[in-house]
């Protein structure tokens, strides 16, 4: 399975008492993910989000990749049971920015998120408990 997303965007920013002041920024948003079924009950996948906005007269231009990726074993029977190795950030760029203007103050917010991590998962699916598989 795969899927690929992508599109502009622009923010109009105006102001009553600086009119003259052009913050106003174009970006792009763009999206990506895959999944893998292999062999033997394995599983991989990865998934991608681009972000850009632009520079304007008061803000920096503004960009980040973050790229997730995983894969998986299940065991059981009905699959109850799965085993995941997962890395997050693999490009560390988990930076959160928010702009803001009011009144005759513009800002710029820049938060750091959590960053690069690995998870190693296990998870039992309740949800397949107890079940009678229907009849065709």
């Amino acid at each position: 399975n795969f899927y690929i997303n992508a599109g502009p965007s622009y923010t109009f920013s105006s102001m009553s008492l600086q009119p003259l002041s052009n913050n106003n920024a174009a970006g792009f948003n763009s999206s990506g993910r895959f999944d893998l079924y292999l062999p033997l009950k394995f599983g991989a996948g990865s998934d991608v989000r681009y972000t850009y906005t632009a520079a304007t007269q008061t803000f920096i231009a503004e960009y980040k990749t973050i790229w997730n990726a995983y894969i998986y074993k299940t065991f059981l029977k009905d699959d109850k049971l799965k085993i995941s190795l997962s890395a997050n950030d693999l490009l560390n760029q988990n930076t959160n920015f928010t702009r803001g203007i009011s009144g005759n103050t513009t800002t710029q917010t820049n938060t750091t998120g959590i960053k690069r991590f690995f998870m190693l998962s296990v998870v039992w699916d309740f949800t397949k408990f107890g079940t009678i598989p229907a009849k065709n």
